[in-house]
């Protein structure tokens, strides 16, 4: 078992954060209450294995409660759909609290295990490696750009504008 941590900056107000956090989760939720996101991996991370990419990986949320934070915290999953040689992945996303007004953070942290079995190849352990984290930085981008697109449509309302 691996630790890995990612952090993307999103433009997007923190006092906006929780709300526009929460649509993205509404908008993503399945049948069975399950938040789930379709990760897909850069091209250029498999230029050696190209029947990798065809892989799909999907990332579960789940909201965590806590009464004294005031933005949202969720346990974060991922496992290859389909199986094969992908970390899977256990932990927590996060929104961090920025020291300027128009932006946040949104923290991913936690731990993989490469589905490779015994590992002894370096070269597996290393592309393990850039595939969770490859994957996390998906995850991250993929909120923020809902979350950003949200924020401008939310502020050309507030001004009078249609988008």
């Amino acid at each position: 078992m691996t630790d890995i941590s990612e952090r993307l900056v999103v433009h997007c107000p923190d006092r906006e954060a929780s709300r526009h956090l929460s649509s993205f989760v509404a908008d993503h939720q399945v049948g069975d209450g399950t938040v789930s996101v379709k990760l897909r991996l850069p091209i250029h991370l498999f230029a050696e294995r190209r029947s990798l990419l065809e892989r799909r990986i999907v990332a579960t949320l789940y909201p965590l409660r806590s009464v004294s934070d005031p933005h949202p915290t969720y346990s974060v999953t991922w496992s290859p759909r389909a199986g094969g040689p992908f970390p899977e992945f256990a932990g927590a996303l996060a929104v961090e609290k920025s020291p300027f007004d128009d932006c946040f953070g949104l923290l991913v942290s936690g731990h993989y295990e490469l589905g490779f079995g015994a590992v002894s190849d370096w070269i597996d352990a290393t592309l393990g490696r850039r595939i969770a984290h490859a994957s996390a930085r998906d995850l991250l981008r993929a909120i923020a750009d809902y979350v950003e697109n949200a924020c401008a449509h939310s502020a050309a309302a507030r001004a009078g504008y249609r988008l």
